[in-house]
């Protein structure tokens, strides 16, 4: 457990049994005691792992707006319907930059970016998780439109570098793509030897770096740990954060093709599939209770003990992690 001193905390005070785990980050000795889910749990507070841009903007609004009984969906729906807007602004930039475009594709594009997945599932359940998502999505297509505005009126290029700066302060996964568009605006200006229009983008785009970078550091002692790794979440995230950028691949005689290849005359058995599952996860297989068939009557006993809905509640690893196709 690190052993830092808690800054910028959030929310109630975590139970105080949390501290004596030996892995608090594990769901199944946590359990008891009731912990915050998703929250990041470091130096014995509570942490969010999300943007800051939402809650500022509400801190911003406090003084005029009673925030003690407002859901999130009171963040939700008007990013929403900026994200709309800002769609729609820039299907019909590009319209102008490409007059032979039928009319109906725009319509087309229009209706299926506010009417397909994500949009109305984000909008039916619009929690803090939705929150983010869409703010990060308005912001980043508003810097599109701005960028677009841009292109005939200079005066728009801060704009632009403003809206990408707060979408990757709302949503911390968005920060590649800015940093893409960023530096690749920023780049095709220079060479048209517009540099206070660089400027404008890149002096936002850089100040919310420097200021991110400050609120991690201020909350985890890192410029770039964000809390992801100390979230509590249904596994343990901080013990396995290392398979996020580093995933195990099965051997090649294990692979799915290979177990078909060598049960042709016969049909894979589920033990080959758990095992082939373990290839993949670095996990272990069932034990033989829960394993391979011998006769229909034994394959009739396996399906009633393993669930597909149940883990096999064995010993060791397989308690855990491997459940019955």
């Amino acid at each position: 457990m690190p052993s830092r001193a808690a800054n910028l905390p959030c929310g109630p005070l975590p139970p105080a049994a949390l501290a004596t785990l030996a892995d608090p980050y594990d769901p199944d000795q946590r359990f008891p005691y009731n912990a915050m889910l998703d929250a990041s749990y470091f130096a014995g507070r509570y942490y969010l792992y999300f943007g800051p841009v939402p809650a500022a903007l509400l801190a911003l609004a406090a003084p005029f707006v009673d925030l003690r009984d407002m859901p999130d969906a009171a963040l939700a729906l008007p990013f929403a319907l900026g994200l709309t807007v800002a769609t729609g602004g820039t299907l019909l930039l590009l319209r102008r930059l490409l007059p032979s475009t039928p009319s109906g594709y725009v319509v087309a594009a229009y209706l299926v970016a506010g009417l397909a997945y994500p949009l109305p599932a984000l909008l039916g359940r619009p929690a803090v998780y939705e929150a983010a998502i869409l703010a990060g999505a308005f912001f980043l297509m508003a810097g599109l439109a701005f960028a677009g505005l841009a292109l005939g009126a200079s005066r728009w290029w801060p704009a632009a570098g403003i809206a990408w700066a707060l979408a990757a302060g709302s949503r911390l996964s968005l920060a590649p793509a800015v940093a893409l568009l960023g530096l690749t605006t920023i780049v095709w200006l220079l060479r048209r030897r517009r540099p206070l229009a660089a400027l404008g983008v890149g002096v936002p785009l850089a100040t919310a770096a420097m200021t991110l970078g400050w609120y991690n550091w201020a909350r985890f002692g890192s410029l770039v740990e964000t809390g992801h790794r100390y979230q509590l979440a249904g596994f343990d995230l901080a013990g396995r954060y290392d398979q996020f950028f580093r995933p195990r691949l099965p051997a090649p005689e294990r692979t799915a093709v290979s177990l078909l290849a060598t049960g042709a005359a016969r049909p894979l058995s589920v033990a080959g599939s758990r095992d082939a599952r373990a290839a993949v996860w670095g996990r272990s297989p069932c034990p033989p209770s829960c394993g391979s068939s011998r006769s229909p009557a034994s394959s009739s006993r396996r399906r009633s003990s393993c669930s597909p809905r149940l883990a096999c509640r064995r010993s060791g690893d397989c308690e855990r992690s491997c459940r019955a196709p």
